[in-house]
């Protein structure tokens, strides 16, 4: 069960108007970072992320460490919070190319049934 709070989906309500703007005021904020706890839920709002086609992405592809191109310069080093962070870190799109549909689809994604 996911577990958010009423306070994240008022504050997730600024997203659907006073933030994002519209096609002809660009906004500098592109992706607003949503941290989710548990790796489970933040996995299943990526699946229907996916097949509602919405533009949520993970924040880091990995942990710094695990990179390839910097793999080297932490060899034997194990850093488990980052590794974590990549897991539950999500940004969701709030460009002004976002159509008022798009944004009620990802708002309507990240309430809770029980909360409304």
């Amino acid at each position: 069960m996911m577990s958010f709070d009423k306070k994240l989906v008022k504050n997730l309500s600024i997203f659907s108007g006073k933030l994002i703007g519209n096609k002809n005021e660009m906004t500098c904020l592109l992706r607003f970072p949503l941290h989710i706890r548990n790796h489970d839920v933040a996995v299943e709002l990526m699946k229907k992320n996916l097949y509602f086609g919405l533009g949520l992405a993970w924040t880091y592809p990995d942990a710094i460490h695990e990179i390839s191109y910097f793999r080297d310069q932490f060899k034997g080093k194990d850093f488990p919070k980052a590794r974590q962070a990549t897991q539950e870190l999500l940004t969701l799109p709030i460009h002004g190319f976002l159509t008022p549909s798009d944004r009620k689809k990802i708002l309507d994604l990240m309430v809770i049934p029980s909360l409304k």
